[in-house]
C-alpha cells in the first residue's frame, strides 16, 4: 500500500482556476523555477491518480538539493497552497473575510496601534452582525476588550469594559440558542438518513418526540434568524413526512418569507434556503400543482448556481440530486415521462461523483428513483440494473425502508419479465429476510403474499380474482399503515393488469384527475 499524501489530496481537490491562481501566487512570492513550483507541477500531473508514490517523486528530483528535505518542502508547499486559497476566496467568503479582519486587528494591537485596532474591530463587528456570524463576533469582542483595557482613559474604562462584557454575554446566548436548534436539526437528519424518510409508526413517534421538545413547541424560543429558520424548516419537513401537507406548506412559506426579507438572509443560511425551496417544490407537487412546482424548480436552479459557487462539490451534488428529483416529479405530473430519462442520466452522473460513505445514501436513493422511472416506461431490465446496484451498495443495510421496498419491487420486476425461476429464488430470499426482520407490516405482507401466489397461478380467471382481491386489500392497508415506499404506484399497476391498459396510461389518467 502506497503512503497517503495530504499534499497530493489537496492538489487533487483544486479546480483549474485555483491551480492557475496558485501558480500566479507562487511566481509573485518566489522565483519562476522555485522548488515549490517544480514540486507543485509534478504533483499536479498525478492529480488523476488514486495513489501516491513518494519514491517516484524522489527519483524525478534526484538531482535537486531539496529532495533531501522533501517532507519539510511538502509541508511548506501544503501551507503555501492554503495561503493562496485563503486569498482567492477572501472577497467572496464572509468567514474568511472576517477572519482576516480579526487577524489584522490582532496585528495592529500587537504593534500598539490601538485606535486602528479598535477601528478594524468595529468594522468586523458590523460585518459579523450583518451576516449573523456570532462566533466571529465573539472573537472580535474579545480582541476589542484587550485594546480597550490599554487605550481607554481610566475614568471611562469601567463602563467600556462592562458594555463589552454585556455584549459578549448576549453573543454567547445567541450561539447557545442557535446551537440548540442545530442539534435538534441534526438529530432529525441523522434519524431520517439512518432509518429512511417514509412515514411509519416508529418513525412518526420519533419525529413527534422531536417536535415535543421545548425548543420546538413555541416559536418564541427561536430568538435569532438562524434559530427561526431551523424551527420552521423542521416543522415543515416533519409535517410533510407525516402527511400534514397543509401545515408543512404553511411553515415552508413562513420560512421562505424570512429569507425573502433580505438578500443577506440567503447568504446567512444558504443550505437551509435551498432545502426549504426543495420542500416547497415537493409539497406543491403533492398538491397537484405542477406549475407552482415548476416555479420553485426554476428558482432553485438560479439560486443554487449563484449561492453555492464556492461551496464544496459534495454539498453542491447533494443539493443538485434533491432538485433533480423534483424535476422528475414535475415531468411525471405533466405526463412527459420520456424526459425523465435524461434527468435520470444526470442524476446518476451527479450522485456517482461521490462514492464515500457520507454520500452513499444519496446514491442508493438515486438508483431507487431511477428503477421507478425505468419501470414506468416498461424498461424492466434497466430497472433491475438499478435495483441490483442498490443491493450491492455498502449503504443498503443502513436504509431499512429501502431494503423492504427494493426487495418487493425486485419481485414485481421479475414477474413482469416473466423470469419465473429468478422470481422463485428472490421470493424465497425475500421471505427469509422478512422473517428475520420480524417487523413486516400488513401492507408489506399483502404485497409479498400476492407476488408469491401470482407466480403459481396459470388460470386467467383465477389470476384476475387475485388481482382484484389484492387491490382492494392494499387500498385499506395503505390508509392504515403506508409502510412501503410508493415510488411505484401498486394500485395503478394492479389496475393495468386488470384492464390490460399500460401502467403509464393509468398513471397519466390518475394525474389528470388529481
Amino acid at each position: 500500500m502506497r503512503p497517503k499524501s495530504d499534499l497530493q489530496e489537496l492538489i487533487n481537490s483544486l479546480s483549474p482556476t485555483e491551480r492557475a491562481y496558485y501558480r500566479k501566487f507562487a511566481k509573485r512570492h518566489y522565483r519562476e523555477n522555485s522548488t515549490f513550483l517544480k514540486l507543485f507541477g509534478e504533483m499536479e500531473k498525478r492529480s488523476g491518480e488514486e495513489k501516491y508514490s513518494e519514491s517516484e517523486i524522489k527519483t524525478i528530483f534526484k538531482d535537486e538539493k531539496f529532495v533531501k528535505q522533501l517532507p519539510v518542502v511538502k509541508i511548506y508547499l501544503y501551507n503555501n497552497i492554503l495561503k493562496s486559497l485563503n486569498l482567492y476566496y477572501t472577497e467572496d467568503n464572509i468567514d474568511l473575510k472576517l477572519g482576516q479582519m480579526i487577524n489584522n486587528a490582532g496585528i495592529l494591537y500587537r504593534r500598539e496601534l490601538y485606535d486602528q485596532c479598535i477601528s478594524m474591530i468595529s468594522k468586523a463587528k458590523s460585518l459579523a452582525e450583518k451576516f449573523d456570524k456570532p462566533v466571529k463576533l465573539l472573537e472580535a469582542i474579545q480582541i476589542e476588550r484587550l485594546a480597550l483595557r490599554v487605550n481607554t482613559p481610566l475614568n471611562e474604562v469601567s463602563n467600556e469594559l462592562m458594555n463589552n462584557y454585556n455584549e459578549e454575554q448576549e453573543v454567547l446566548t445567541r450561539i447557545k440558542n442557535i446551537s440548540d436548534y442545530r442539534k435538534l436539526y441534526d438529530m432529525m437528519v441523522i434519524h431520517a438518513t439512518a432509518k429512511g424518510v417514509t412515514a411509519g409508526e416508529g418513525k412518526q413517534n420519533t419525529f413527534e418526540k422531536l417536535l415535543a421538545n421545548r425548543m420546538l413547541k413555541d416559536y418564541s424560543n427561536a430568538r435569532y434568524f438562524q434559530s427561526k429558520v431551523i424551527f420552521l424548516l423542521m416543522h415543515c419537513f416533519i409535517n410533510n413526512l407525516n402527511g400534514n401537507k397543509s401545515r408543512a406548506y404553511k411553515y415552508g412559506m413562513e420560512c421562505l418569507e424570512l429569507f425573502d426579507e433580505s438578500q443577506n438572509n440567503k447568504l446567512i443560511a444558504v443550505y437551509e434556503y435551498i432545502l426549504i425551496l426543495q420542500e416547497l417544490m415537493q409539497i406543491t407537487y403533492s398538491f397537484g400543482r405542477p406549475d407552482d412546482s415548476e416555479i420553485y424548480f426554476t428558482r432553485l436552479q438560479t439560486e443554487q448556481d449563484k449561492l453555492l459557487v464556492n461551496s464544496p462539490g459534495k454539498v453542491k451534488n447533494f443539493l443538485k440530486v434533491r432538485t433533480l428529483m423534483g424535476r422528475l416529479n414535475i415531468n411525471s405530473a405533466r405526463g412527459v415521462y420520456e424526459k425523465n430519462l435524461e434527468v435520470i442520466r444526470e442524476l446518476v452522473e451527479v450522485s456517482g461523483r461521490n462514492e464515500d460513505s457520507s454520500f452513499r445514501d444519496e446514491i442508493i436513493v438515486t438508483d431507487f428513483i431511477a428503477s421507478a422511472v425505468y419501470f414506468s416506461l416498461s424498461m424492466y431490465n434497466e430497472s433491475v440494473h438499478h435495483i441490483n446496484r442498490i443491493f450491492n451498495s455498502k449503504a443498503f443495510e443502513l436504509r431499512e425502508d429501502i431494503q423492504v421496498s427494493c426487495r418487493i419491487i425486485n419481485l414485481i420486476l421479475h414477474y413482469e419479465l416473466g423470469s419465473m425461476s429468478s422470481l422463485e429464488y428472490y421470493t424465497r430470499s425475500t421471505y427469509r429476510y422478512l422473517k428475520k426482520r420480524k417487523k413486516l407490516n400488513r401492507f408489506e405482507k399483502l404485497v409479498f403474499e400476492f407476488l408469491k401466489n401470482a407466480q403459481r397461478i396459470n388460470d386467467e380467471s383465477e389470476l384476475r380474482t387475485l388481482f382484484k382481491e389484492t387491490r382492494f386489500s392494499l387500498k385499506r392497508a395503505a390508509n392504515e399503515e403506508p409502510g412501503l415506499l410508493q415510488v411505484i404506484d401498486l394500485d395503478a399497476w394492479l389496475e393495468s393488469k386488470l384492464s390490460k391498459v399500460p401502467y403509464l396510461d393509468i398513471i397519466n389518467k390518475k394525474n389528470k384527475k388529481h
